[in-house]
């Protein structure tokens, strides 16, 4: 068998999706070792057979190799190579970004499979956006695989791994300590290192050394172009930072090593000087 989640139970005998009245030995024996190497959440297990590892090796086709993950809950294997299918962009110039998924459906499906998420085709596409509901519907990111019009896939890992939650701070100094703040755009380009590919941005904070006598201080935070903050943080005239203004909160976008956050001064403040952004990043 390819693919097999679990556990979904039934007592009648009146099966759907992977649901199961029994588990073999060697589905249990699996099962286990999924779970036992799953040290966080969940994610993909890493040393476990080749870690849902992807190539392309012709145009619209990618292989998924073996492996296991735990998603909502539940654990899921696969045992062979699975070949999926990228259908080409359409129009001229275009290309587009899909998204393979693990999703866990729940109501009468009982199943955790690999998904296509099928992006839409333009000039600067963007990736689908994925579903995270418990108990309903709830997408684990494996890879982005980006296609031309004559079928040729570029594949991004954005596997996320079953460890401990890493999280890490990063400091950025957008304006010098004596300087004034002043409203701008693309005032700071930061590109992600090769050690904090697949982590997702979390939080975004603002301190600035001397506070504005009147008006706020904010920014907007951008990944590849596009704004990941869903509230700006916002530091008000007469304090230092957004903790005790409004805190900036993400759509946790995850990045990818080589990626570019760039940075926008959205108001400054009357006599604001100094401007640092706090990334929070976890994993």
């Amino acid at each position: 068998m390819a693919q097999l989640s679990g556990f979904w139970t039934t007592s009648d005998g009146a099966r759907s999706g992977d649901q199961q009245v029994s588990y073999t030995q060697s589905q249990l024996a699996e099962a286990f070792k999924i779970i036992g190497g799953a040290s966080g959440f969940e994610g993909v297990v890493k040393s476990y057979l080749t870690e849902l590892n992807a190539s392309t090796n012709d145009v619209n086709n990618v292989n998924i190799f073996p492996g296991g993950a735990m998603v909502d809950g539940h654990w899921f294997y696969s045992d062979s190579v699975v070949n999926l299918t990228i259908p080409s962009a359409t129009g001229a110039g275009n290309s587009r970004i899909d998204r393979i998924v693990l999703r866990c459906i729940w109501g009468t499906t009982f199943k955790a499979s690999l998904t296509i998420l099928t992006g839409t085709a333009a000039a600067k596409p963007t990736p689908p956006t994925i579903t995270k509901n418990s108990g309903t519907t709830y997408d684990l990111l494996l890879w982005q695989a980006k296609v031309s019009t004559s079928g040729t896939i570029t594949l991004t890992d954005e596997r996320v791994w079953a460890t401990p939650l890493d999280t890490t701070v990063v400091q950025l100094k957008i304006v010098t300590d004596k300087t004034a703040v002043s409203v701008g755009s693309d005032v700071l380009y930061w590109t992600i290192p090769l050690e904090f590919a697949g982590y997702i941005i979390a939080h975004a904070d603002i301190a600035v050394t001397v506070p504005a006598v009147t008006g706020n201080t904010s920014i907007d935070v951008l990944y590849e172009g596009l704004s990941v903050l869903t509230s700006k943080p916002s530091i008000m005239s007469g304090t230092k930072n957004s903790y005790v203004g409004t805190r900036g909160q993400t759509n946790d976008m995850t990045v990818r090593a080589g990626g570019g956050l760039s940075f926008d001064i959205l108001s400054a403040g009357t006599g604001a000087k100094g401007l640092e952004v706090m990334l929070v990043l976890e994993k």
